[in-house]
């Protein structure tokens, strides 16, 4: 049995599974990606690690990359759904590039993806994404700054507080001020 149809097949021992995720990893089959991202769905802990380093290795972060400039929107969201899951710092750049999507989903999805990273280009985005007309977007973004970690993050979201309309996008904007006041672990 190939190493992707134990990893594909549910009824195999978990370690057997992690084994194949890791043999998958070891040849660098691109291939498998799809398979991958299947399995994590529906995967327990040992095994969803197992799978993320696997999709990590193989690069999927790159991939991921270019297709959030496809064409169809749908294509977009899957891509930073993805990349949302995989946490992969590297594609910080390309989901950036990616938030100013003209589709409200793509980019709400771009934004919770960006939450859930951190660095300039993140914290830059997630602040631009505050002014978006998408009530959704603006509540992911302010729990992204919330998580940041950077010290404009208070400035940017009392300024946030002040514009917002939205109840609902307060109560994110409330909650991510609390967490970015909280002193460093």
């Amino acid at each position: 049995m190939s190493a992707i149809a134990t990893l594909a097949d549910w009824e195999r021992p978990e370690a057997e599974r992690i084994e194949a995720a890791r043999t998958i990893a070891a040849s660098k089959d691109g291939g498998a990606i799809p398979t991958l991202f299947a399995v994590l769905e529906g995967a327990e802990v040992e095994l969803a690690r197992a799978v993320l380093t696997a999709l990590k290795d193989l690069g999927a972060a790159d991939a991921l990359a270019k297709d959030l400039k496809a064409k169809e929107p749908e294509k977009r969201r899957l891509a930073a759904e993805r990349l949302a899951l995989l946490q992969d710092p590297r594609s910080s750049a390309a989901l950036a590039e990616a938030a100013k999507d003209a589709d409200p989903k793509a980019r709400t999805t771009v934004i919770r993806a960006l939450s859930l990273l951190t660095g300039p280009k993140v914290y830059d985005a997630l602040d631009a994404a505050l002014g978006d007309p998408n009530a959704e977007v603006r509540s992911y973004a302010a729990a992204g700054l919330g998580r940041s970690g950077d010290a404009r993050a208070v400035a940017a979201l009392e300024r946030a507080f002040e514009k917002e309309e939205d109840e609902t996008v307060k109560d994110f904007i409330e909650r991510a001020l609390r967490r970015a006041r909280r002193p460093a672990k």
